[in-house]
């Protein structure tokens, strides 16, 4: 399992107006019927989604980029002398780079992920057989980024993290996930006492906050996807996207081309 970023849109979203402090809870209602259950709570719904979202962040490229870092790489497990490394540019833009052993960088492919903070990145890749056909050459990108800014007087602290599988072989996404997403920012209060030398408003009782929060944990188990550990957090005044995926084992449907939850 790989659980450790603000991207691409998935195919479930709820927009919330969160007013005060507010919890959310993962605990199933009565409605055992439909494949899409709903949760409530006061201002707060959410839907628990039984597919897994395929929105493409990954396009082939021409751009001429300096690569600033390396950050993994990996040999093909069914293309004997192919290579794939994902790297980050100058400009901080992501890449997936497919090569040979004998002519080098044959493709470029970039991955439309908004960096923040290119030192907060971290990308690991394993192979997996996702469309049961005895090859495992579906390409598993595992990402999270981190940045945070912890001021005496205000901060914030942004992290997420996600998923993508390519089919090498295709060359086609079949799917982009984020599991885990965190956001949250803290100021001063109206009366605080900014002057005292121990001051710091992440630390005083006072402070404004604003918590937007959700994650999974995640397991790559045989081409299948397994969630579970639901946790959601939000507090103070602004809008808030939280996304929930229901708990179990997803398989691909290799004739709908999608991820779905295992009946």
């Amino acid at each position: 399992m790989k659980s450790k970023l603000v991207l691409p849109s998935i195919s479930f979203m709820i927009l919330v107006s969160c007013s005060g402090n507010a919890e959310t809870n993962s605990n199933n209602e009565n409605d055992t019927t439909s494949t899409t259950e709903l949760i409530k709570r006061d201002t707060l719904t959410i839907t628990e989604e039984t597919e897994l979202p395929v929105s493409e962040v990954i396009e082939l490229s021409d751009d001429t980029y300096v690569i600033e870092e390396m950050l993994a790489t990996i040999q093909s497990e069914s293309t004997p002398g192919q290579n794939l490394d994902v790297v980050m540019s100058e400009e901080q833009n992501l890449y997936l780079e497919i090569g040979y052993d004998k002519t080098g960088k044959e493709e470029s492919w970039k991955i439309n992920l908004d960096i923040m903070n290119a030192f907060g990145v971290d990308v690991t890749l394993e192979f997996t057989d996702a469309n049961h056909d005895d090859f495992k050459d579906e390409l598993v990108i595992w990402w999270s980024e981190s940045d945070g800014n912890n001021g005496l007087q205000n901060g914030f602290e942004t992290s997420q993290s996600g998923l993508i599988i390519f089919d090498v072989m295709q060359r086609t996404e079949i799917l982009n996930l984020i599991y885990s997403s965190h956001y949250s920012t803290y100021s001063a209060g109206q009366n605080a006492n900014t002057d005292a030398p121990d001051y710091h408003a992440k630390m005083a009782d006072d402070s404004d906050w604003f918590i937007c929060s959700y994650s999974h944990d995640i397991k790559m188990v045989d081409g299948e996807i397994h969630i579970s550990n639901y946790y959601s957090q939000t507090e103070g005044e602004g809008e808030c996207e939280l996304k929930k995926y229901k708990e179990g084992i997803y398989t691909y449907n290799v004739g709908d081309e999608i991820y779905e939850l295992k009946k």
